[in-house]
């Protein structure tokens, strides 16, 4: 007996979809799934790989065969000496189509709002801080310089009495959007320049206005036991980054967040508290090892919207 991946009810071996949730087995449970990229072997039903975070496959994906005549070869051929025909493993295909289709973090995906509700996707949070770490390092030197001006800019503003803190709120959600914004250019292979961190502010008044009733929205559910405002902080997560990258209103965006989100919204609140607590870690370094932590967490989220609206969803 097996169990569902997304209810825990058992099946036997060979259903096609769940009986109690529905679920499609064929696509979500993967009977001895190996790792594409370092062929280790898993239990069945396991998604990805615990070593690199790669999605898994079945052996029979990894075979190289030839595209015309589809005769098979070792690992080390890569045309067929028959018909000239590349030598391709079935997953190498996929991949193949999947880069040659649009999904990049700066296109929106071409799933509709409600297309993306039905279907389902997995939070992998090795698989994000690894990304997002690669995405720094990329421009490692840019990012820091711009958290140590985004910094600069709300410790100036604080002391300036109401005044500042009215500036700090409405210019932090378009300075907090630079971080995706440079990401999502260097994901999509893209020159970036330090200007691009500010222009969030193309975005000023839907993410001003998301950012103000999101706070809102949590702080009476602090004060409404504390639990609601904890699930809400959470659940709109998403909310800037679709704002961006789908171009539909901030109250839409929210909604659209929170629905998601929830599907594994304790997936969402593990992924929170880990960058929170590289975060802390940042501050405990005499408070300068956050111009470090900061930025990769951020690049970080972005990685993970990517994954999950982009990639698993689009």
């Amino acid at each position: 007996m097996y169990n569902c991946p997304d209810c825990n009810d058992t099946f036997d071996k060979g259903t096609t979809f769940c009986q109690k949730c529905g679920c499609n087995l064929e696509e979500k449970f993967i009977y001895q799934p190996v790792c594409p990229q370092c062929n280790k072997s898993f239990d069945d039903g396991t998604q990805y790989c615990d070593d690199d975070g790669v999605k898994l496959t079945t052996a029979d994906q990894l075979v190289p065969t030839c595209v015309e005549c589809g005769k098979s070869f070792d690992n080390d051929v890569r045309f067929c000496p028959d018909d000239g025909g590349s030598v391709l493993t079935k997953h190498q295909r996929a991949q193949d189509t999947a880069v040659s289709t649009p999904t990049a973090i700066s296109t929106p995906s071409s799933s509709t709002n409600d297309e993306l509700l039905e279907r389902d996707y997995q939070v992998n949070i090795g698989a994000a801080i690894s990304g997002g770490f690669d995405l720094f390092k990329q421009n490692m030197g840019s990012f820091i310089g711009f958290t140590f001006v985004l910094f600069l800019i709300n410790i100036i503003l604080s002391v300036i009495p109401l005044l500042g803190t009215l500036a700090s709120m409405a210019i932090n959600p378009p300075l907090m959007a630079g971080y995706y914004l440079v990401a999502k250019k260097i994901l999509n292979e893209e020159e970036t320049e330090f200007s691009d961190f500010f222009s969030g502010f193309t975005y000023f008044l839907p993410l001003f206005l998301a950012s103000l009733v999101t706070g809102i929205f949590v702080f009476v559910g602090l004060l409404l036991f504390i639990l609601p405002g904890i699930y809400l902080s959470v659940a709109y997560f998403l909310t800037p980054q679709l704002v961006i990258n789908r171009k539909i209103e901030f109250f839409d965006a929210m909604e659209l967040s929170r629905k998601l989100v929830t599907k594994h919204w304790f997936g969402f609140f593990a992924f929170s508290l880990v960058i929170t607590f590289i975060n802390i870690i940042g501050f405990l370094l005499l408070g300068l090892g956050v111009l470090f932590t900061f930025p990769l967490t951020m690049c970080a989220v972005a990685y993970i919207y990517d994954d999950i609206v982009n990639k698993q969803l689009g």
